[in-house]
């Protein structure tokens, strides 16, 4: 759970690449009332970036505004540098955002 208009949050786990990378992310995500997740859900507004985690540089925010729940969306990024990075996810709607996802990188 995500809360509104909150904090932009790192995933847990990293994704390194080693030469220029191409990086996808497939994910599910839905907006609901409050914290626990109940309620119906409504499409959400979540915004998408990766970060490198030494130099904090930026591939470029992706904005998903959808109702992602009995079926996923794959959005990504080209000629990313070599580097360290974390997905950063930031609910930018107006209720909690829940979700899920993984994150693959394809090097060229």
């Amino acid at each position: 759970m995500l809360s509104k208009s909150g904090s932009p949050l790192p995933s847990s786990k990293e994704i390194t690449t080693y030469s220029s990378s191409d990086v996808y992310v497939t994910l599910v995500q839905w907006e609901t009332k409050d914290r626990e997740g109940k309620g119906t859900a409504w499409p959400a507004d979540m915004a998408y970036d990766l970060e490198e985690t030494t130099t904090k540089n930026k591939a470029g925010e992706i904005s998903v505004r959808e109702l992602l729940t009995s079926n996923n969306k794959t959005i990504g990024w080209t000629n990313v540098k070599p580097g360290t990075y974390k997905l950063i996810i930031k609910n930018t709607g107006s209720y909690w955002a829940a979700g899920n996802g993984f994150v693959r990188a394809y090097e060229k």
